[in-house]
């Protein structure tokens, strides 16, 4: 009945899916969900056009706006926490390059100029590492393409400069101390090739969408230093407008800070990437403004070249957000089917555990940050993957417990999606907690707490198995208590229950967890022992022996004992060769009881 239920539930969930794959993305209700983040991106987004625009129309000193939104765009990337500390110092240096350049031109501060450059070249240098840093990086494919691209834009722009200097020698003998501007382009590019494997993995929407405001910023910055080379090497063009290249770079600026934060608090900024595209335009834009009163050829590479930059990014925007809600797809259908299995697994009562491992290692290809799932309840546990890492319980309560491993904290909040169907995994989980714990309670033995006769039957088939797929050896060693009605009948049936909790207790910490442990009845216990020969059953026999000789319980005043059987030893054919060994091992206990007791026999 429960299986029905979970796939009925599965099925609305797909339902639920190719839904929202014909929804409207931008209808009212999903467009203000989450009002505070939303209303705050347009803050910032209208605050960033405004200053790129007054910038422009020169109402506003530009060394006005670098401190207004340099110290914004710092304060976040402070915000984003202890492990982002080097975007915030990146940050910090373009702003404090900012400044000196904007008092760079006072006449009376000129003699900072120098200063400005040393500045410029720290804050890249710190940019091309904070880059390196990025999490979840990708061989570049596509991204490589993007950054050749823009490489050849940079080589055609500096080929026609070149040749406008050539063609004027007495502009380009006087454009040649200004040569540091090159740099500026130069570097920027190195950013983007050190950007392009953190790029690839936004384009296959495998990050927050938060990375796009970075690869933005960085794109909006290579403008401006390509503009600024463009303007100082070569062109004598009766003007030295420099208030698009200072609008570019507080675009820029901004858009870093904002790309930082959101992905170091997993925000999921949804469709406002797309308004940082508005800003790319607009610093485009500016640099067509720039270059009006330019060389015709240069003029016309600026226009159609960067024309393509800023479709190429924002289909690369489209392809990263597309890409993610497909990839959030598959790891909810993962997470549906793993249920499902798990699930299917409690009801069957039969023990799957290497399939639901194989299940879980698929889901983990779409999830990769996962490294396990934890089911604790009362009667036991089960463990997919590996318990490392960040440990996130989803829900603990009655002894029970479900809890994730990820190799960063708070897995299920990372994604919209995840978020939203994080209650149901949770109760679904939960459910099967529950599940496995009364199923666990049928095939128990309530007085010790290993399994009983019942969970031989069902295990024995997997037992099988395993030793014929991997040609191990199984090894049965049947164990009896010695003397135990002398327990009962001198101390009382109360502490015979103490002695076989003794017993128990000591053979689960001997037998490894791939051994089946039963309580075959009464004082009696059976053991199946995987990859053990002949030789080694009768050594771990006798260890066992030793181990609980030396047990001590308050009111039995003589010694414990046991005594053993041991049989098998070599890989079993079939179920009947296992029953088979068993009665060996009944014989051989009986034959060291007959010999005298607490000894073993084969």
């Amino acid at each position: 009945m429960t299986a029905v239920v979970v796939k009925h539930d599965a099925s609305l969930l797909r339902g639920a899916m190719n839904t929202m794959k014909t929804a409207q993305p931008l209808s009212r209700s999903r467009f203000w969900a989450g009002s505070g983040l939303h209303v705050t991106m347009l803050v910032l987004t209208v605050v960033q056009a405004a200053a790129m625009l007054l910038v422009f129309r020169g109402r506003v000193a530009p060394l006005l706006a670098d401190w207004a939104l340099s110290l914004v765009a710092v304060y976040l990337c402070w915000r984003a926490g202890k492990g982002w500390r080097l975007a915030f110092w990146t940050s910090s240096a373009l702003s404090i390059a900012l400044t000196v350049e904007s008092l760079a031109a006072l006449p009376a501060l000129g003699a900072v100029r120098h200063m400005g450059f040393y500045l410029f070249l720290l804050y890249h240098v710190l940019l091309i590492a904070c880059l390196w840093r990025l999490p979840l990086h990708q061989r570049p494919r596509i991204s490589a393409a993007f950054c050749g691209l823009l490489t050849l834009f940079t080589v055609m722009l500096f080929f026609f400069v070149w040749r406008e200097g050539q063609a004027n020698p007495q502009v380009w003998q006087e454009r040649q101390a200004n040569l540091q501007a090159v740099t500026y382009g130069i570097l920027y590019l190195a950013a983007l090739w050190t950007l392009s494997p953190a790029m690839e993995t936004a384009l296959a929407g495998r990050v927050p969408m938060g990375r796009f405001f970075v690869i933005l910023a960085v794109v909006i910055g290579w403008l401006a230093a390509v503009l600024k080379s463009v303007m100082a090497l070569g062109l004598d063009m009766a003007m030295q407008d420099l208030r698009p290249i200072q609008a570019m770079w507080l675009a820029g600026d901004l858009l870093f800070g904002i790309g930082i934060y959101c992905e170091a608090r997993k925000i999921d900024v949804q469709l406002w990437p797309f308004m940082a595209v508005g800003a790319l335009d607009m610093a485009w834009i500016g640099g067509l403004m720039s270059l009006r009163s330019a060389p015709g050829h240069i003029y016309q590479v600026w226009l159609l070249l960067g024309g393509v930059v800023v479709f190429i990014c924002a289909l690369g925007v489209a392809r990263g957000y597309e890409e993610g809600l497909h990839l959030a797809r598959r790891r909810l259908e993962g997470w549906v089917a793993v249920i499902d299995d798990l699930s299917r697994a409690a009801d069957e009562n039969v023990d799957t555990h290497r399939s639901l491992e194989q299940a879980f290692i698929h889901l983990m290809g779409f999830f990769p940050g996962l490294l396990g799932l934890e089911i604790v309840f009362r009667g036991g546990s089960l463990l997919l993957g590996k318990a490392a890492g960040h440990r996130e319980v989803l829900r603990a309560e009655d002894g029970r417990q479900v809890a994730l491993y990820g190799l960063e904290d708070n897995l299920m909040a990372n994604e919209g999606m995840m978020r939203a169907v994080r209650p149901w995994l949770t109760n679904r989980l939960w459910d099967l907690a529950v599940k496995l714990e009364l199923r666990d309670q049928v095939y128990l033995d309530p007085l010790s707490g290993l399994l009983n006769r019942r969970a031989y039957e069902v295990r024995l088939p997997e037992v099988l198995r395993l030793a014929q797929a991997q040609q191990r050896p199984v090894a049965v060693l049947m164990v009896d208590m010695d003397h135990f009605k002398r327990v009962n009948d001198t101390c009382g049936h109360a502490v015979g229950d103490q002695v076989i909790q003794a017993i128990a207790k000591t053979m689960r910490a001997f037998f490894r967890s791939g051994d089946l442990v039963i309580r075959w009845g009464g004082e009696e216990f059976l053991a199946l022992m995987l990859g053990v020969d002949r030789a080694q059953a009768m050594e771990r026999a006798e260890q066992l022996r030793k181990a609980i000789s030396a047990l001590a319980v308050p009111a039995v005043t003589w010694p414990l004992s046991v005594s053993i059987g041991v049989a098998g030893g070599t890989v079993p054919q079939g179920q009947a060769q296992l029953k088979r060994w068993l009665e060996e091992a009944d014989q051989a206990l009986y034959a060291a009881k007959r010999a005298g007791r607490n000894r073993i026999r084969a």
